[in-house]
């Protein structure tokens, strides 16, 4: 069995057997309208204190403000001495800039070109890294990284910004691999092309949709429009659910 908690935009607390992940947990949205880590989360999660404690390894997608924040980030390397942080290059050197007596033995840097994959363990992990175009034709430079994370047999997905294209999933197998879920962001499940690249290259079990902004920010009404669209497909589409309120969790 496995268990994700919300906590930030595209922020998560991934619990498999007996491992603890933290993927783009501890972020300080300069865009007002995505969710910032709380600071009584941040507090808990840099302190080590339930269901923060044991972390076992912390993921960032990317460098962007509403994923990463570094002055956090640093502050929680420096009083958890075990964890393992994986990263693109810009999020790491970021960190480095911050605080250049931080421990390099447990900074992981990958530099991967676009569609390249990296496999590894790390602590009885088992991590694909995918390098994926960024979504937004402003960020098609921007380094964005998913996840593919196993353990005993349970397998996530976390995308990070990745761009809903065929080209950034279709030499993965994804199908074959059997993600039993799939973190995105919420137009994967709201506009066609997202729709076709989760139905023909990915077929998880079941999808959270994250990087919703606040309700009462909405003023494209994105929120609306996405479950407005998504319930025109939702009898023939992978069962999803619509992470909004920091502390939903979902069992997988």
């Amino acid at each position: 069995m496995g268990k994700v908690t919300y906590i930030s935009n595209a922020g998560m607390l991934v619990e498999m057997g007996d491992k603890k992940i933290l993927i783009d947990s501890l972020c300080d949205s300069t865009v007002p309208i995505y969710k910032a880590t709380p600071d009584e989360i941040k507090g808990k999660i840099i302190g080590g204190v339930s269901p923060f404690d044991g972390i076992d390894l912390m993921l960032f997608t990317h460098h962007h403000s509403d994923h990463f924040e570094p002055k956090s980030t640093v502050e929680f390397i420096n009083c958890q001495p075990s964890v393992v942080l994986v990263s693109t290059g810009e999020t790491i050197r970021r960190l480095i800039a911050q605080d250049p007596s931080l421990d390099k033995n447990r900074l992981v840097v990958l530099d991967l070109q676009v569609g390249e994959v990296k496999a590894f363990e790390i602590n009885d992990i088992r991590i694909q890294v995918i390098s994926m175009v960024h979504d937004g034709k402003d960020y098609q430079d921007v380094e964005n990284f998913a996840y593919l994370l196993e353990v005993n047999g349970k397998r996530i997905l976390h995308v990070g910004d990745a761009k809903p294209m065929a080209e950034n999933y279709g030499h993965l197998n994804l199908i074959e691999q059997s993600i039993d879920l799939l973190l995105v962001p919420f137009p994967y499940v709201g506009i066609p092309s997202g729709q076709l690249v989760i139905a023909n290259q990915i077929k998880p079990k079941k999808i959270a949709a994250i990087h919703l902004p606040y309700k009462e920010k909405d003023r494209f009404n994105w929120i609306e429009g996405t479950k407005k669209s998504f319930g025109r497909v939702r009898e023939q589409f992978v069962e999803t659910v619509f992470l909004e309120e920091v502390g939903d969790s979902i069992i997988f």
